[in-house]
């Protein structure tokens, strides 16, 4: 067994985290939030995740500890899970008190690790409950669904909070747990990391575009591009990347008609997923991000990451209505453009902001600088150490940093 040595030095507070992630979890929360913000505040913070290539060894997650000690959430990996995350967190929950610490639970998605952390939960430790992902609404097939809503509903007892991504995903969330239980919209934002220290001036030649992310049928970047077919044929002086598509998702895309011609003279390039610690060098690359998103149900109450991600990175955004937290975002900022989701709409959009590169580096500037200050974790610390540790007094959490320095409010409050 991976020997507990490794671990840090004593702290006050203790979060134990089960996370639907494997070794190394990267991801925008837990870089951000789990790694970063709380422990910078004093809170010692245990990330249990899937092992990877590195084994089983505990080592540092930024500053946060990683144990890669749960099995991969596939097969029957995800039914081991149950009785091995029990006996994971039982003895480090056992080791926290006998160090005097005082323990909280979050567990991350999973149905299968939200019940583990339910049945081994020792009051007076809180167990926190984030949704990323619905899974009980999303996965497929519909045994999936199923097994979802019925675990969550056995754990739903034992749960004292909530957190969803956003203000639409707390509602929904909140039907599977008992009337009353607290909860908080936690979005997935900019990691101080991650953001750029300055605004990359607008040059010359091309102006470049940039789609990360997921290339799942269900996006429909088939429709994105359509558009830039449509706007390259009228003239749009563009370029653009789509970063992170897998073969199979790829083989259809480029069946739209003018995409092969449109790779073949350059403007467009399909380019494999990058490391998330690789984007933001990679994203200075260029001038405006893409957040086209279907204005479908799983997608409504989304957290626009990729916005959060390319505002921090100085970069203006064209974003699709239909979603509330983006509509809520691009408005409040001025550092993007909104359309509608449709091809005749999008392919305007391109060649608006292509003929107007000021337009482009104002947007850019405002952006960059609402993505310094409001779209941040630190300006969360306060409700999540809330939802943690209710009745703990504790100043490094109680005071500043609940709005931003303008007193303008927050897009998800």
């Amino acid at each position: 067994m991976a020997s507990m040595k490794d671990l840090p030095e004593q702290a006050p507070l203790v979060l134990i985290c089960l996370l639907d992630k494997a070794d190394p979890p990267a991801e925008s929360f837990i870089d951000g939030m789990l790694a970063a913000e709380l422990p910078a505040v004093g809170c010692r913070v245990w990330m249990l995740c899937a092992r990877g290539e590195a084994g089983l060894r505990p080592r540092r997650y930024g500053h946060a500890v990683c144990l890669p000690w749960l099995r991969p959430r596939r097969g029957v990996g995800r039914f081991i899970n149950l009785p091995l995350a029990w006996w994971r967190v039982r003895r480090l929950q056992a080791r926290a008190r006998r160090r005097g610490l005082k323990v909280a639970l979050l567990a991350r998605n999973d149905p299968i690790q939200l019940l583990a952390a339910a049945l081994v939960r020792r009051a007076p430790a809180r167990l926190v409950f984030q949704q990323t992902f619905p899974h009980e609404h999303a996965s497929h097939p519909w045994s999936k669904r199923t097994l979802a809503r019925w675990l969550m509903r056995l754990a739903s007892r034992r749960v004292d909070a909530l957190m969803a991504v956003s203000p639409l995903g707390l509602e929904r969330l909140r039907g599977y747990f008992p009337a009353g239980l607290p909860g908080i919209v936690v979005p997935l934002l900019v990691p101080a990391a991650e953001r750029a220290a300055h605004v990359w001036p607008a040059d010359t030649g091309p102006m470049r575009f940039v789609y990360m992310g997921t290339h799942d049928p269900d996006r429909r970047l088939d429709l994105v591009l359509e558009a830039i077919v449509e706007a390259v044929s009228r003239g749009a002086h563009v370029h653009f990347d789509f970063i992170g598509g897998r073969p199979d998702e790829l083989a259809p895309l480029r069946c739209v008609t003018g995409v092969t011609a449109l790779e073949q003279a350059g403007r467009l390039r399909f380019i494999s997923p990058v490391p998330r610690s690789d984007m933001p060098a990679l994203l200075a690359r260029y001038q405006v991000g893409l957040s086209l998103i279907p204005p479908l149900p799983i997608y409504r109450e989304a957290s626009p990451t990729k916005l959060a991600e390319c505002m921090g990175a100085g970069l203006a955004v064209l974003a699709s209505r239909g979603i509330p937290l983006q509509e809520r975002m691009v408005e409040d900022s001025g550092g993007g453009y909104l359309v509608d989701w449709e091809v005749s709409a999008m392919a305007d959009a391109i060649v608006a902001l292509s003929a107007n590169q000021v337009w482009v580096r104002r947007m850019r500037e405002r952006g960059w600088t609402y993505a310094r200050e409001v779209l941040t974790y630190a300006l969360l610390r306060r409700d999540i150490f809330s939802a943690l540790w209710s009745d703990t007094e504790d100043k490094r959490f109680s005071t500043g940093h609940e709005r931003p320095k303008d007193g303008r409010p927050l897009p998800w409050g």
